[in-house]
């Protein structure tokens, strides 16, 4: 999915699968707000489940969640320039996981990428500065899953204010 044109092609699937009714009735979408100011589409192996982290040996081992993290901050960065200033007010944010299998609802996928979004500090520099923080005191996110074919799957993320 390295290519500029897999990741245009990932975003228009994600776009044309949203605007259709959800394929299973325990899909819930949030209404969504305002306009995207960013998008991005990574690969299931940088958005791993809870318990694929475990099975994988990178939960555990602060070198090897390091080592994924800058994975998922350089996949998004080369989507994505860092911004000078996060975005003013309160924006969405929807994570969309689109696989094969339904991961459990506390799964925390998303967890890195959407970190990625947040403000750079000293200490955090893999970061993009789009918001302030993942807090829901600063920001309005959302993840859930979606149905995709075996080997097609992946994962979308959108910013919006």
């Amino acid at each position: 999915m390295g290519t500029a044109n897999a990741v245009s092609d990932r975003i228009t699937f994600a776009l044309n699968r949203l605007v259709q009714p959800p394929a299973h009735d325990f899909i819930v979408r949030p209404v969504l707000r305002g306009r995207p100011v960013a998008q991005f589409a990574l690969p299931l192996d940088l958005c791993k489940t809870g318990n694929m982290q475990l099975q994988s040996g990178v939960s555990g081992q602060p070198w090897r969640i390091g080592k994924m993290k800058r994975a998922v901050a350089d996949a998004m960065r080369m989507q994505c320039a860092p911004w000078d200033e996060p975005l003013r007010g309160r924006p969405q944010v929807i994570a969309v996981r689109f696989s094969s299998s339904v991961p459990d609802r506390c799964s925390d996928w998303a967890k890195w990428a959407i970190d990625v979004l947040c403000r750079r500090t000293a200490k955090l520099r893999n970061r993009l500065g789009i918001i302030v923080d993942d807090s829901p005191r600063v920001s309005d996110v959302h993840t859930w899953w979606e149905p995709a074919s075996p080997g097609q799957g992946f994962v979308f993320l959108e910013v919006r204010i």
